[in-house]
C-alpha cells in the first residue's frame, strides 16, 4: 500500500468521504517544544523550532490556496528514523499550529483527528491528509459574523479584540462610535440625559463622578460587627469577640446567652443539669480575636 493510499485509509475512519488534501514533508518529525525565557524574562523560541515551522509552512501553502471555512478532519502519521521518546500530542501540537490560517482559520475547527507513529530508519517523514468534516458542532460558523454597522456578514480575524470583531472595516467603526456619541445618554448618578465626549462616558460632570465614587465605596463597605460577649465593636467583620473579652478569656454560653469568664465555671454551674441533658453544656467558642 502506498503512502496516499494509507493515509487517505486512516482518514476515512473519521467519517470524511471527499477528496482530501494530501502531502508529504521529508525529514525527521518534530515536536512542539515549550518557550524558552532569557535572562531578562523575554520570552522566545528555539531557533530550530521556528525553522521547523516555518518549512511546515511553506509546504502547507503549496498544497492548500485557501483556509477550510467549516469543520475540518486531518489524519497525520509520523515515520521517525529512532527511538527517542516524543510524545505524539505534541508532534499534532506542530502540525496544528502551523497550518493556522492556511488549512483553517484556527485549529479549534479540528473536530476530527487521527495520528499514528512508526519507524523508518532510511526515510523519515509526515504523511498528512486533511478535508472536510461534516458532522458534530459547525465551528467554520463561530468566525461569521454581522457588522454592526452596515449590516454585512464579513469573517473576523482571529486575533482581533472582542470590540473590533463587532465591525467589518475601521470605517464601520468609526461611524458607529460618532453615531452613538450623538445620541444623547443618561448620567448614570442623577440620571439626567447628557452628550458622551467618549463612548466610555457614564457621568455627566466630575462632581457626580466624586459623588457616584462616595456612594460607591459605602456601598461596597463591610457591615459593622460587635462582640458577643460585651457588645463592643470589633475591628474586623470575621472577628466575634473584642480584644479586652479575648485577652480575658470570656466565651458566650449558647443556652442562655451568660458570659462566663472560663470554661471552669460552665462546668460548675451546669453540672447537675447535664446528667440529664448533656446539651446544656454546649459552650460556643469564637475565632480568635
Amino acid at each position: 500500500m502506498s503512502d496516499q493510499e494509507d493515509i487517505f485509509a486512516l482518514l476515512r475512519t473519521t467519517g470524511t468521504t471527499r477528496k482530501p488534501h494530501f502531502m508529504i514533508v521529508e525529514g525527521e518529525p518534530r515536536s512542539k517544544a515549550r518557550p524558552r525565557f532569557s535572562g531578562t524574562g523575554r520570552v522566545y523560541n528555539d531557533k530550530k523550532q521556528r525553522d521547523h515551522e516555518k518549512g511546515l509552512q511553506w509546504a502547507m501553502k503549496v498544497e492548500c490556496r485557501k483556509p477550510f471555512r467549516s469543520n475540518v478532519a486531518i489524519a497525520c502519521i509520523f515515520y521517525r528514523s529512532t527511538k527517542h521518546r516524543i510524545d505524539l500530542d505534541n508532534l499534532l501540537k506542530q502540525i496544528f499550529d502551523a497550518a493556522n490560517n492556511i488549512f483553517w482559520l484556527d485549529d479549534m475547527q479540528v473536530t476530527a483527528c487521527c495520528a499514528l507513529l512508526r519507524m523508518d530508519v532510511e526515510t523519515p517523514r509526515t504523511l498528512i491528509a486533511i478535508g472536510e468534516h461534516h458532522e458534530g458542532l459547525d465551528r467554520g460558523n463561530s468566525f461569521r459574523t454581522t457588522c454592526a454597522q452596515c449590516k454585512k456578514i464579513f469573517i473576523w480575524r482571529k486575533y482581533r479584540s472582542i470590540a473590533d470583531r463587532r465591525f467589518c472595516s475601521r470605517t464601520c467603526k468609526w461611524h458607529y462610535g460618532q453615531t452613538v456619541l450623538r445620541a444623547p445618554a443618561n448620567c448614570l448618578f442623577c440620571h439626567s440625559p447628557f452628550i458622551r465626549k467618549h463612548l466610555a462616558q457614564k457621568l455627566c460632570s466630575n462632581s457626580c463622578r466624586i459623588e457616584w465614587m462616595v456612594a460607591d465605596k459605602k456601598r461596597r463597605a463591610h457591615p459593622k460587627s460587635f462582640c458577643q460577649c460585651c457588645g463592643k465593636p470589633v475591628s474586623r467583620p470575621e472577628y466575634r469577640r473584642c480584644r479586652d473579652c479575648w485577652r480575658d478569656g470570656k466565651k458566650e454560653y449558647a443556652g442562655n446567652g451568660v458570659v462566663y469568664a472560663d470554661d471552669r465555671q460552665v462546668v460548675e454551674a451546669h453540672v447537675k443539669r447535664a446528667i440529664g441533658d448533656r446539651d446544656e453544656l454546649r459552650v460556643k467558642i469564637w475565632p480568635v480575636a
